[in-house]
């Protein structure tokens, strides 16, 4: 049995900046303003001449206990921390000397950095980001959780160093950082800019599971260690009733857990993901809210099988309607510089960004999610697609030597068109021999081809999917299902899914709860045979067959749709988009569905 140890009273949720050593006080206002949306409620600056440090802190009050915590700086340390300790397997006593709350986060924090017992950090159930300054040591350690659900970026040179919460409050600094054109291509290639990289050449994030220390008085990584890395070793080969009971209990127990400070609230869409976590809520609380995205067209919306699946899960119960209109939908997408998330290109971007400002009027500040559970169980189409997508790569892959474009003059905005799925079918499997670049081509907003001519560069293969080529390196002896799976979870989970949670629902005052990132979860899932999570005919095997028993087989079985949104087919830039770049850029009309939101993105970031 698993046994709930911990009852909070303060959270922190934040965004925040560090900054020590020469222009330390350059452009901070500057820096503060794309730092408070991630925490509108309360906000603090310590400024210290002497040591030319500062320490500015952003909070989201998720309870009504908003203090004035952080930042904390006295004789023997700094320190400033974004996250939130669900459950730790060994308490941590506070033998400091700072007047921490007896249950405070800081406080476990605290012992870990001080006494540097970095093998506790993985022992945490929770997710964080965290600057902790040992002045005695001289020494800076840098950390984020063990998936990286909160983001830090940091920049360094033999004068300073700057840390922070988005990138954006970095690279406002005295001696203003520049475009790295790599990541565009790589961005404009996968969606998203791989981490550690970022969009610009200076500045780093830390990679998840780590603590990167630092000298404070020469400004040198002196090493950066794992405390946590994932291992894909296959332990589980067969279905099992007690396999299934232990996940049961795992997600039950990981729902729980989350639902500290009054935390009653979870989407709903009708799919297999939010409607396993609809039915864990329910057995845990009755007074809980269910919200769901209710579209005008018909062909993007599911609130009918919301509806639907939360009667079948909470006889009674109707979830509260989010209304997002093409006039909604448009207004956001042309404030999009108003929003401090990261790049990233998603289909579902404007709407999850919606729906995160909606819940605002509604006084949320947490809410449940089923992210990662696909990313974890087999759960995209393309992973099955990428099955069939290796032979047809292996005889005709080598034969077509050019992008292949599906023209239709209809405009067919339903959720996966079939022009949609040919085209995207064929940018992963064709011009190439390559089986393990399929699926990030299949999610790919443009061909390599298609950004070199796009940027007016000649980058080739190896250098956009760098990060393809090192997993590929690395897990060599894996089956072919077993790597899409590692795929989705080093790459597409950690840079997209986990960026566009905490961008869209942080800039809008949400802390989102995802039960199936514990990393008990993760851990758990990681031992499964690929075979017991996705095959050519069905997805998320092995979580179909443990709720069966619980959901409508009508809920379980139904096929998978997905969050989208409304798509304009093509859009142009205006020439001042890459105006601080040294890339030549060549206006031309872009025709791709996905595109759409990445185009948008990017000129708002960058212009």
């Amino acid at each position: 049995k698993i046994k709930i140890t911990i009852k909070r009273k303060s959270i922190n949720m934040c965004g925040y900046i560090f900054r020590l050593g020469n222009d330390f006080s350059k452009n901070i206002d500057i820096a503060e303003k794309h730092l408070l949306m991630r925490g509108p409620d309360l906000s603090k600056r310590i400024i210290n001449e002497k040591n030319k440090l500062l320490l500015s802190h952003f909070k989201l009050g998720i309870n009504k206990n908003v203090k004035k915590s952080q930042p904390i700086d006295n004789n023997d340390c700094s320190m400033l921390y974004n996250g939130e300790i669900f459950e730790s397997e060994s308490m941590i006593k506070n033998n400091s000397n700072i007047n921490f709350e007896k249950t405070c986060d800081l406080s476990y924090f605290y012992e870990i950095f001080k006494n540097q017992k970095f093998d506790d950090l993985k022992k945490i159930n929770g997710f964080w980001s965290i600057i902790f300054y040992d002045k005695r040591r001289e020494l800076i350690y840098l950390s984020r959780d063990h998936i990286g659900k909160k983001p830090l970026f940091y920049y360094i040179d033999n004068e300073k160093l700057i840390a922070a919460s988005t990138v954006r409050a970095i690279s406002v600094k005295k001696n203003k950082s520049s475009i790295d054109n790599l990541s565009i291509a790589k961005y404009l290639a996968y969606g998203y800019i791989p981490q550690p990289r970022t969009l610009y050449s200076d500045i780093n994030h830390v990679k998840p599971g780590t603590v990167k220390i630092i000298c404070a008085k020469k400004f040198k990584v002196i090493k950066e260690i794992i405390f946590w890395k994932p291992n894909f070793e296959t332990k589980y080969n067969e279905s099992t009733e007690e396999l299934k009971d232990e996940l049961k209990n795992l997600i039950s127990d990981a729902t729980k857990i989350r639902t500290i400070h009054n935390c009653r609230n979870t989407f709903i869409s009708g799919g297999l993901d939010s409607s396993i976590i609809s039915y864990e809520l329910s057995k845990i609380n009755k007074c809980n809210n269910y919200f769901s995205l209710q579209f005008n067209d018909q062909n993007l919306n599911e609130f009918k099988k919301a509806k639907y699946a939360l009667n079948e899960i909470a006889i009674g119960k109707t979830p509260y309607s989010l209304n997002l209109t093409k006039s909604k939908y448009s207004q956001i997408k042309l404030e999009l510089n108003k929003f401090n998330f990261e790049l990233i290109s998603d289909s579902s971007l404007i709407s999850s960004i919606f729906m995160y400002k909606a819940l605002n009027k509604f006084n949320i500040k947490t809410i449940l999610t089923g992210d990662g559970a696909d990313e974890l169980f087999g759960g995209y189409q393309t992973m099955q697609a990428a099955i069939i997508g290796r032979y047809f790569n292996q005889i005709f892959g080598k034969y077509i030597k050019k992008d292949i474009t599906i023209k239709s003059k209809k405009n067919d905005n339903s959720y996966l068109p079939i022009k949609f799925i040919i085209q995207r079918f064929l940018k992963g499997t064709a011009n190439h021999n390559n089986i393990d670049l399929i699926s990030p081509l299949f999610l790919a907003p443009l061909t390599i081809n298609q950004i070199n001519n796009f940027l007016g560069t000649n980058y080739i293969a190896e250098e956009i999917y760098s990060e393809i080529f090192e997993l590929n390196s690395r897990y060599q002896n894996f089956s072919y299902k077993a790597k899409i799976l590692i795929f989705y979870f080093e790459l597409f989970l950690k840079n997209q899914t986990l960026v566009k949670v905490d961008s869209t629902s942080m800039t809008n005052g949400i802390e989102a709860r995802s039960p199936f990132l514990d990393y008990r979860i993760i851990e758990f899932a990681n031992k499964l045979s690929p075979d017991l999570k996705f095959n050519l005919f069905n997805n998320k095997i092995f979580l179909k067959e443990i709720y069966v028993k619980y959901i409508n087989k009508k809920i379980i079985y139904q096929k998978k749709q997905g969050l989208s949104g409304y798509h304009n087919s093509k859009k142009k830039i205006p020439k001042t988009f890459f105006s601080n770049s040294s890339l030549k850029y060549k206006n031309n009309a872009v025709d791709r569905r996905l595109v759409d939101t990445s185009l948008y993105n990017l000129e708002s970031y960058i212009v």
